[in-house]
Order: C-alpha cells, then sequence, then structure tokens
C-alpha cells in the first residue's frame, strides 16, 4: 500500500465501498465499542457527510485498507474517514487487542499511499502541494491547474 494505485475503482466500486463504510459508520453510532451494548435508540446517526469525506481518486487505496481491516477485526467500526491537509485520515474502533498494532501498521500505509495518489483521479502524483494560502490538496498536475483556475475565478 505504500505506492499509489495506478487504477481508478469504477463507480460501482466506490458505491460498494461507500456502503461499506456507511455501515461501520452506522456500528460505530449503535453499538459501544467498549461494551458491545447497543447505544440508546434515539440516538440519531450522524449522516455520511459529517464524518466522511474521501476523495474519489482514493476509493482503490481505502477499499484494499477496509478489506485488510476486516480481515484482522471483521467487526471494526469507522469513526471517521476524511482528507486533511492534503492525506487521508481514517479513525476506527472496536478493533481486538491482539492486531492493533498490525491495524495501525495498515492505516498509517494507506494514510502515506494517500499522498502519492490524485484525489481526483487516482493517479500517481507528487504528494500534497499547496493550491494557495487557505488549501492543501494531493493533485496530479492535471487537476492541481484546474483547481489552482477554479479558485482564482472565484476572488
Amino acid at each position: 500500500m505504500g505506492e499509489a494505485q495506478q487504477s481508478k475503482a469504477t463507480s460501482g466500486e466506490a458505491d460498494a465501498l461507500k456502503r461499506r463504510l456507511q455501515w461501520r459508520i452506522h456500528l460505530a453510532n449503535t453499538i459501544s465499542p467498549k461494551t458491545g451494548a447497543p447505544y440508546p435508540s434515539d440516538a440519531a446517526p450522524p449522516r455520511w457527510e459529517e464524518t466522511t469525506y474521501l476523495p474519489e481518486g482514493w476509493t482503490v487505496i481505502v477499499d484494499e485498507l477496509d478489506r485488510k481491516i476486516a480481515e484482522l477485526a471483521p467487526n471494526y467500526h469507522l469513526d471517521q474517514a476524511k482528507e486533511k491537509f492534503g492525506g487521508l485520515r481514517y479513525y476506527v474502533a472496536n478493533i481486538p487487542k491482539g492486531v492493533v498494532a498490525e491495524v495501525n501498521e495498515l492505516i498509517r500505509g494507506a494514510e502515506a499511499a494517500s499522498f502519492h495518489a490524485c484525489q481526483e483521479c487516482g493517479e500517481s502524483c507528487e504528494g500534497a502541494q499547496k493550491v494557495d494560502q487557505f488549501l492543501v490538496a494531493t493533485l496530479c498536475p492535471e487537476h492541481l491547474d484546474e483547481l489552482r483556475r477554479e479558485r482564482a475565478r472565484r476572488r
């Protein structure tokens, strides 16, 4: 997972990943990882948009990460997955003590790989770059230029 993924996921694969991650988020918000007891039924789970922002270009990286973690901890909970400062952040819970270190290593590997895959298309790229004074993103040259033009138009 240390190298950027060269293939782009299909929309069907991206949708399937989103459904799997939504289920893991639902678990995180309905079952206590410490006790295994359900949370109160009147607690509204957060919406997908509140807990997850995954750029489409990272679908392959996150799909591989989810599958590998699920092999070690089938009932793991996803607390949050997002882009931050041009890189992937992936927060989990309900990991059995015997595999915590291995899961953390998988997450670190995926987070590192995200800095070498364009957020938009998944193609290999240099790493996180400053788009303007307020934004850092990991984009291929084509998408970086496109985003800079779009943000300059808005000013």
